[in-house]
């Protein structure tokens, strides 16, 4: 009788336990959330119901549905995400989320609202607060999205040796109407070697990089692919190379006047084409072609091959001489000068 009268209370006290609250049973602990790789759908970390609990929703813009994680469950994320790589892939969005409720849409975890989902939807981890919270409709979540093409430059850049050049993805919905996609829109930027890119799309350039050379510049963005190039050029060799806008007209008599009609942008690339626009617009160019540049003997000759707008009256053969940033073109006309006696030459500066 008394061994029956343990056995029955062994039974009641097992059966008490597992009713009670925050007690991990089979039941009570069902799946809450699993961060997956993407690329290989494996479980890198996870949660059940019994690791979390809700919490104060954090202030705008979030207004978040919040769980604050269990002591144990917290330092399981902490340690899992404390080194370089994992962390990296997050901030990266190459994990995603999968939660138990299918009333929360998935989204990946990121430090910041994320741009880059097909729902509107984002986790966020606090590793300060042991908080996770899922903001269902943050409005940076359709930034990505839109009509148009996608672009990183619409020529070739160039760089010089031991430089960074920041590449951004641009939407193009119509000529002249691009705007820039958020870093987060962005999966994986990649460049040839030896340059070397990170996940902002801070393209460097090392210092013994040949003069000429292409760099292949590519960015997934949803699935998709897009394309640039940088052309790492030698400033001695191609000391023109840049952005010039006119500050002066040189009159045949030797005397300098502020120019009537100033020639705003000037370019020249390191692969020997130019263009010439006065007023800026967008993308719009007055006319362009290309240029030959001796840099010992100070010769330059310029060949308009198409655009917009070709202006008679010019001169396109003389001399060019360089001082610091400012670019002198002797004897040598861009845009028909208000003043005939304006012709001998034009003063740039970078």
């Amino acid at each position: 009788m008394k061994a029956l009268s343990m056995r029955w209370r062994a039974a009641l006290l097992a059966t008490a336990l597992l009713a009670a609250p925050g007690i991990a049973g089979a039941a009570a602990c069902e799946p809450f959330l699993d961060v997956l790789d993407a690329a290989r759908e494996t479980v890198v970390l996870s949660l059940s119901r019994c690791d979390v609990r809700p919490a104060a929703a954090w202030p705008d813009p979030w207004q978040a549905s919040t769980w604050r994680l269990s002591a144990r469950a917290r330092e399981r994320w902490r340690k899992a995400l404390a080194g370089d790589g994992l962390h990296s892939d997050l901030l990266a969005a190459r994990l995603r989320a999968r939660p138990a409720d299918p009333q929360q849409l998935p989204g990946p975890l990121l430090l910041r609202i994320s741009a880059r989902l097909p729902a509107p939807a984002a986790w966020r981890w606090d590793a300060e607060r042991g908080e996770l919270a899922f903001a269902p409709h943050p409005s940076e979540a359709q930034a990505c999205g839109g009509p148009g093409g996608l672009m990183i430059w619409d020529h070739t850049v160039d760089a010089a040796p031991a430089s960074v050049v920041n590449a951004k993805v641009w939407r193009v919905e119509r000529p002249g109407l691009m705007h820039a996609l958020p870093d987060d829109c962005v999966d994986r930027w990649s460049v040839d070697l030896p340059a070397s890119v990170d996940q902002h799309g801070l393209i460097r350039i090392p210092p013994d990089t040949l003069d000429g050379s292409l760099v292949n510049v590519r960015a997934e963005v949803g699935g998709r692919e897009v394309k640039g190039s940088l052309r790492v050029f030698d400033t001695h060799r191609h000391p023109l190379a840049g952005r010039w806008h006119q500050v002066a007209e040189l009159a045949c008599d030797g005397r300098e006047r502020s120019p009537g009609e100033p020639v705003q942008e000037l370019i020249f690339d390191a692969g020997g084409e130019f263009s010439v626009t006065r007023q800026p617009f967008e993308a719009y160019k007055d006319y362009l072609g290309r240029y030959r540049h001796d840099p010992e003997r100070g010769t330059i000759t310029f060949t308009a091959e198409g655009g917009n707008r070709i202006p008679e009256g010019l001169r396109l053969q003389g001399t060019a001489v360089l001082q610091g940033r400012t670019l002198t073109l002797e004897q040598v006309q861009l845009w028909p000068a208000p003043s005939t006696d304006a012709r001998c030459g034009m003063r740039f500066e970078r």
